[in-house]
Order: structure tokens, then C-alpha cells, then sequence
């Protein structure tokens, strides 16, 4: 049960990028993306430590004395990772294109001054 909670538990960072991500895209939240990104990467990082050691935990405490099952912890969390970057890559790309509709819609960028 363990080793199943271990594996889901990749998924936090990815799940927290995209709903956050979106909120700081609408401006819901006053968070940058850039910063949201920067806390899903270290979350992964983060948790991936914490999985591979419960994945070590419940193999051995199962009776098996040889755990390089939990070695499959860091290939599952390079997929999710990836798939993380593709969300953030999506995320940015989605402000690149309001930015460069928003100035043509107005003639200036949405952070410059007008006078």
C-alpha cells in the first residue's frame, strides 16, 4: 500500500503547477508563474526523495531483503517531471500569446506605461 501511495504522491508538484499556474495566469493570485514553476521543480525534488524512501520502507518491511524495485521511483518521476515541464511550457507560451494579442489589440504592451 505503500509503494502505491509512494507513486502517487509524484503527482502533488504537477497537480499544484497546473491549478496554481492557472490561477497566477488569470491573476486570481498575486504569484508569478515564474515562481510557481520554481516551487513545483523543488516540490519534485523534494518528494521525490520522500517517495523513494517510503518505496524502500514498505519493500523491506514486506520481507524482501532486496529493494531495487524502488530505483523505478526515479524513473516514474522523471516522466512526471516532463510532463510537468510540458505544463509549464504550455502555461508560458499561453501568456506569450495574451501579451502579444493584448498589444495589438491596444497598441502597448500590458506592463508599459502610457501617457
Amino acid at each position: 500500500m505503500l509503494l502505491i501511495f509512494s507513486i502517487l504522491l509524484l503527482f502533488i508538484p504537477t497537480v499544484f503547477q497546473y491549478i496554481i499556474g492557472n490561477k497566477s495566469l488569470r491573476k486570481s493570485i498575486d504569484i508569478h508563474l515564474v515562481v510557481v514553476c520554481i516551487i513545483s521543480l523543488f516540490l519534485q525534488f523534494v518528494i521525490t526523495v520522500l517517495s523513494f524512501i517510503l518505496s524502500i520502507y514498505s519493500i523491506t518491511e514486506s520481507g524482501n531483503k532486496c529493494a531495487t524495485g524502488a530505483v523505478a521511483i526515479f524513473f516514474f518521476s522523471f516522466v512526471i517531471t516532463v510532463f510537468m515541464l510540458l505544463v509549464m511550457l504550455l502555461q508560458f507560451s499561453r501568456i506569450k500569446r495574451y501579451n502579444k494579442e493584448f498589444i495589438e489589440n491596444n497598441g502597448h504592451a500590458k506592463n508599459e506605461r502610457v501617457d
